[in-house]
């Protein structure tokens, strides 16, 4: 009824039918259109720059609410995700620093993005903006009435730059790595499962494409870097209702040499209960 007033007050005040009829268009596009229509405009900013950032808030913002309208669970617009508004942009603004900033990566003439954990493609849309070229390879269970439709709107939007695999990332991703050898990212992040094992897992098998002292790995749910780092996690093993299983595979991985962690950010807050980091494959 809304949209049928507003149509019938431009034909009232004289606007052509032709302009009538796309402002009908405009006002019946769901979410999924906006963001897909969004992010084939052409890019007129540098990249990594603060105008390309409110690009990307924009663009997440409509995705957000592309997932709101194919469920009500997905109830905030970073539902579940490091752009859930209770993260203040804390993690999100680690993150794309840590790409914009990483002299490795700046002297790459393209990115390729690997990461477990698709969600809504929030995080997708970050990494793809990130640059021209920037390619994302996501890995995602698939289990959420959002993520594939999701996967298809992004798709539309980005093209060949962006797949996903469905399917448990134990398996999904050791299948992609024996039948593509030579295939590396240079960014991985890691924001699935969270238990211990599985993240231990993950961690590893994400290893099998990346280069050592090279691939940018960022990772999700870091409780303490005394923990991480060594230290003492008795409070996260303790601590069920944390993300302690994350963050003990992370001890794992430091303790064993496999990856060294560079830095962290923790929402305000949230210290020592649920940050992002950044770190490289040491082995």
């Amino acid at each position: 009824m809304a949209t049928a007033r507003l149509i019938l007050s431009l034909l009232t005040i004289g606007l052509s039918r032709a302009r009538v009829e796309e402002s009908r268009r405009v006002l019946n596009q769901n979410q999924s259109q906006v963001f897909v229509n969004l992010a084939r405009l052409p890019i007129a900013t540098p990249a990594c720059s603060t105008a390309r950032w409110g690009r990307v808030l924009e663009l997440v913002h409509h995705l957000g609410a592309a997932a709101h309208e194919i469920s009500a669970k997905f109830r905030d617009e970073g539902f579940w995700g490091v752009f859930g508004s209770h993260y203040h942009g804390a993690k999100v603004n680690f993150m794309w620093n840590a790409i914009c900033n990483d002299e490795q990566l700046a002297n790459k003439p393209s990115l390729q993005v690997c990461e477990i954990g698709f969600n809504a493609g929030q995080s997708a849309v970050l990494f793809l903006e990130s640059g021209r070229e920037t390619r994302v390879l996501s890995f995602d269970l698939g289990d959420y009435p959002w993520n594939k439709k999701q996967a298809s709107t992004v798709k539309a939007a980005y093209g060949e730059r962006f797949d996903i695999i469905f399917g448990n990332s134990l398996e999904t991703v050791q299948n992609f790595v024996a039948k593509n050898k030579d295939f590396k990212c240079d960014v991985a992040f890691i924001d699935g499962a969270k238990t211990r094992q599985i993240r231990n897992q993950d961690l590893k098998n994400i290893r099998h494409l990346s280069t050592v002292g090279d691939t940018l790995l960022l990772f999700d749910e870091a409780t303490t870097i005394e923990c991480m780092n060594q230290g003492d996690c008795q409070s996260t093993r303790q601590n069920h209702n944390s993300w302690g299983g994350a963050t003990l595979a992370y001890y794992d991985a430091v303790s064993s040499g496999l990856m060294k962690i560079l830095d962290c950010a923790w929402p305000v807050g949230m210290e020592g209960a649920d940050g992002v980091c950044k770190a490289r494959y040491a082995k």
